[in-house]
């Protein structure tokens, strides 16, 4: 069960990201943005202005996502799920990306115990 939690984020990725069609190489972009929601397994994740092209999370390469929480930073390594616009009506208001945490470094051991501080939290 993820829990609403807001904290900053930043994901990086290269080109492919806005455009499946990109095939040139490019260096790795970042794109910040915030989680929407959290848990030990997942992560819904807010990226205001960009629109990720839905082939991208067909995809299986793995996303980059760094987590600033209050009492540190965590490296998460994502598989995306679901790319969908905030707003079907206006996609340039940005991109909800949902996806599975495969691995976590930095902050990890004490992520599960920071999700059990939040409101919402189960014991």
């Amino acid at each position: 069960m993820r829990i609403k939690v807001r904290c900053d984020a930043e994901l990086t990725a290269d080109l492919s990201i806005l455009d499946g069609d990109a095939n040139v190489p490019s260096e790795a972009l970042i794109f910040f943005g915030e989680t929407k929601d959290l848990s030990t397994h997942g992560v819904g994740l807010i990226l205001p202005s960009i629109s990720i092209d839905e082939e991208y999370c067909s995809e299986s390469d793995l996303l980059r996502i760094s987590l600033h929480l209050p009492e540190g930073s965590v490296a998460l390594e994502v598989q995306p799920v679901r790319c969908v616009p905030l707003n079907p009506k206006d996609i340039g208001q940005g991109s909800f990306l949902g996806g599975r945490i495969v691995s976590m470094s930095g902050y990890e051991g004490n992520l599960g115990r920071y999700l059990q501080t939040l409101p919402g939290a189960t014991p």
